[in-house]
């Protein structure tokens, strides 16, 4: 009896050593909205991909093209149409289905950054196709560091950084793009590049549309490639 409950002492012993011992989830924030967004949270919300990694989504904030803090008017994402499958309810629906915290307001309110900082406690950031500026009190939380992903084209990095960025390179006569995983920094689409999608070739008379869902699985490749390492 006593070696049988020796026996049972060290099993109960084992398995709350191995649950102190067992490795946090590494958490995730995502400021993201349209095809975009549909996208990149396929990937962060796969069980099987959160489990291999070891993270989690703890939430995401999301634009409203009828709220003034999306800039709706400036970005090409939203000035010139979307398909009605992908519209601009489709974070949030997504969000709403996993039961995740979805945030649709604006960033510069203190409740944004006590829940931000206070529930959410990224330890990686990641934005795409998001039309509010992060301050420093955000972008500057997470351990891991923020990640945008930013349309571009052309060798040369910072390029056509602003909220209409593949307009500006069909006006410019571009014939490729690709996406820019860059670092967030104080100034906009400017921060140092992390990693560099393959090109994309323009089709004839394509529109901003087209290329934003032409692009939109290139962020998940990127995302694939480089997560591992963040």
């Amino acid at each position: 009896k006593a070696s049988l409950k020796g026996c049972q002492f060290q099993r109960r012993f084992a398995r709350k050593l191995n649950k102190a011992m067992k490795t946090p989830k590494h958490r995730i924030a995502a400021f993201t909205s349209g095809i975009r967004g549909y996208w990149m949270l396929r990937l962060l919300l796969d069980p099987e991909y959160q489990k291999e990694l070891n993270f989690e989504l703890v939430g995401v904030a999301t634009d409203d093209p009828t709220n003034q803090y999306a800039n709706a008017q400036k970005r090409g994402v939203w000035r010139y149409g979307y398909d009605p499958d992908f519209d601009p309810k489709v974070v949030p629906r997504i969000a709403a289905r996993h039961a995740l915290d979805a945030y649709g307001g604006s960033l510069r309110t203190p409740e944004f950054v006590r829940r931000f900082q206070d529930e959410w406690k990224p330890d990686l950031c990641l934005v795409n196709v998001y039309g509010q500026i992060l301050r420093p009190e955000i972008f500057e939380f997470p351990t891991h560091g923020s990640f945008n992903f930013h349309s571009s084209s052309g060798p040369t990095w910072p390029a056509f950084q602003g909220a209409d960025p593949v307009t500006d390179m069909i006006k410019a006569g571009c014939t490729s793009m690709h996406l820019v995983m860059h670092h967030v920094a104080a100034e906009v689409d400017a921060g140092a590049m992390f990693k560099c999608s393959v090109d994309v070739p323009f089709p004839p008379n394509a529109t901003v549309a087209d290329m934003h869902y032409m692009t939109a699985p290139l962020a998940v490749s990127l995302l694939r490639e480089t997560l591992p390492t963040l």
